[in-house]
């Protein structure tokens, strides 16, 4: 989770609005966000995988690497949007 935080208000800071994955990659996350939340919520219960394959680039979800710091980041900007 502190990647993740360290991440999303490195780019609200810097006022970037692409990650350093590129636009390619943030463009997947965000076609495929309800199946990757689905996708996450299955795997917070499956106790012999769990997570695990949601973080790191060698790892992929839906074929796409990191997908855990996307939905963190999504998580986070929720609430930030109301303020």
């Amino acid at each position: 989770m502190k990647k993740v935080l360290h991440n999303f208000f490195q780019y609200k800071l810097l006022g970037k609005s692409v990650d350093s994955r590129g636009s390619q990659w943030l463009q997947k996350c965000r076609e495929n966000k309800e199946q990757l939340k689905s996708l996450y919520l299955t795997a917070l219960y499956d106790k012999e995988k769990g997570t695990k394959y949601f973080f790191g680039d060698w790892f992929q979800v839906l074929g796409i690497s990191d997908t855990a710091y996307y939905l963190g980041a999504e998580f986070i900007n929720v609430p930030m949007e109301f303020n």
